[in-house]
């Protein structure tokens, strides 16, 4: 096995888990109870608590630390990259954005965990920042499947961050782009965060800003009553459902109750 794959095989990082139901027991895998190494297994398909008894399993090799599997993500999920437009290009964009910031904060980027990785529109340029290691969770294993085709090198993890199932002083960095909004107790999520950094650790998030995306929403809106009204439209069905797409998400505090 090379070195790049063992670093992302999540059994080798069983050390920085523990049980999100009772967070009293490290998780331990059940196919290799009498092995010191687990690595040396073709397979590990169930993680435990022996305190509570509850037990994860592994899926297409990402283990599935979730209290409640039929727990999901609102956003549509096949059309989600097609909406907000990823692509090579915003790759590249967001990339520049994150190496400034940390090249501005002097920070060196280590084993790195990233909130509410969707369909890896960060993840990759995490992949290219030099990071020890890459860690991407998300509540969505649709969206996980995507990051595991372009991420190879990452390690995965299904988990709501409202659970985090990581020990206390696990990663040197925790981030997050356009999560944060995402998340109902996102204070308790951002407590456990600090617990979960290393001392001198960071946690940085990026977080789109209401009025611009009231304002993107608005001006969708009129390119689509435009062409709809148009003598000769210009737009085919597959582009007024993505701008129909992209009103209702940006829009979607509108329709939130208390939020």
């Amino acid at each position: 096995m090379k070195p790049e794959s063992i670093k992302s095989d999540y059994r080798h990082w069983l050390h920085i888990l523990q049980c999100p139901l009772c967070y009293h027991s490290p998780l331990r895998d059940s196919n290799l109870l009498r092995d010191s190494n687990p690595l040396q297994k073709n397979s590990a398909t169930t993680l435990y608590c022996s305190q509570c008894e509850q037990r994860y399993p592994a899926t297409d090799g990402i283990p599935q630390l979730m209290t409640d599997l039929n727990a999901d993500t609102r956003l549509d999920e096949a059309a989600y990259d097609a909406m907000m437009d990823v692509n090579l290009k915003s790759h590249q964009t967001v990339l520049d954005m994150w190496t400034t910031v940390f090249q501005q904060q002097k920070i060196s980027p280590g084993d790195v965990l990233e909130i509410g990785c969707g369909s890896g529109l960060f993840t990759v340029p995490l992949l290219r920042m030099g990071c020890k290691s890459v860690h991407a969770s998300d509540i969505s294993q649709v969206f996980l499947q995507k990051t595991q085709a372009q991420c190879p090198d990452a390690t995965l993890w299904r988990c709501d961050a409202n659970q985090l199932p990581f020990t206390d002083n696990s990663f040197d960095q925790i981030v997050g782009h356009s999560v944060l909004h995402h998340f109902l107790h996102y204070e308790a999520m951002l407590a456990r965060c600090f617990r979960m950094l290393r001392p001198g650790g960071s946690m940085i998030v990026f977080e789109p800003v209401l009025q611009g995306k009231v304002l993107i929403a608005l001006l969708a809106n009129l390119i689509r009553q435009t062409d709809a009204q148009a003598v000769t439209p210009v737009l085919d069905n597959a582009d007024r459902e993505n701008l129909d797409r992209l009103i209702k998400q940006l829009s979607k505090h509108l329709s939130l109750k208390n939020d």
